[in-house]
């Protein structure tokens, strides 16, 4: 073969694999599967609303807001789909909303090759509400019905996640995920003591509406418990000074 075929077979082969390798160069793409979490916190009360904008670099709507109603976390989510290859950065932005009030925000820089997962944060508002790790409390009522004077029902949070307590008969155990003013409490376990039926009675109504806690708040000494199914929320006093500097 002559000089000069060999240089156009060299040419041609060359022009084949810039082709190629043009041809299957990947291109960058944005995942269409998101997910929202608000820290531990799972389940939500009846009314929680999830409302999602799209936005570019300078703030303006990209679509038409994504407003889902929720009962669970974490919520995943996906890209309009006008939006699902579209080249450069999209924010999304998220509020989680309760009787048409922000409770949490977040936001989340789509782009190719980064973490797909939109943490929200408490508002100013329920940042407010402090933490209940390290605190103690003594009940006040439930469901508008006062606690039994004779009888010394409590709750304590742990750090460890647990809340412990007695329901004036028998010791209990569960464990907890607290955020902002949304409370889960699970795998409530206790002992089998047998007490006045005043006492069980008043024990009773106290451990369900642990497992059906969805909400607290404060007011002033005082910790309101809302549950699922309940007109009146529990209030318990402050007993961490009193609890702390026994013994």
């Amino acid at each position: 073969m002559s000089s000069w075929m060999r240089s156009l077979v060299v040419i041609a082969l060359a022009s084949v694999l810039v082709a190629c390798g043009t041809a299957v160069k990947p291109t960058a793409s944005l995942s269409a599967d998101y997910r929202v979490t608000y820290g531990d916190v799972s389940r939500l009360p009846a009314n929680a609303e999830l409302i999602l904008h799209f936005k570019d670099s300078a703030g303006n709507d990209l679509a038409a807001p994504d407003v889902r109603l929720l009962q669970r976390l974490p919520s995943g989510f996906q890209l309009p789909v006008t939006l699902a290859d579209r080249a450069g950065s999209i924010t999304v932005e998220a509020a989680l909303r309760l009787n048409g009030q922000p409770i949490a925000t977040g936001s989340l820089m789509v782009t190719a090759g980064r973490d797909n997962h939109l943490q929200l944060l408490p508002s100013q508002n329920e940042s407010r509400l402090g933490a209940l790790a390290g605190t103690q409390w003594r009940l006040l009522s439930v469901n508008g019905r006062n606690a039994l004077e004779f009888v010394d029902a409590t709750l304590s949070f742990g750090s460890d996640g647990l809340l412990r307590g007695s329901g004036g008969c028998n010791r209990y155990v569960a464990s907890y995920a607290h955020r902002g003013s949304l409370i889960n409490i699970d795998e409530i376990s206790s002992s089998r003591k047998i007490c006045f039926a005043a006492v069980m009675y008043q024990e009773h109504n106290l451990l369900k509406m642990l497992r059906d806690l969805e909400r607290v708040e404060r007011d002033g000494q005082q910790l309101l418990l809302y549950s699922r199914g309940l007109d009146q929320p529990a209030r318990l006093q402050s007993a961490t000074r009193l609890l702390g500097s026994a013994g």
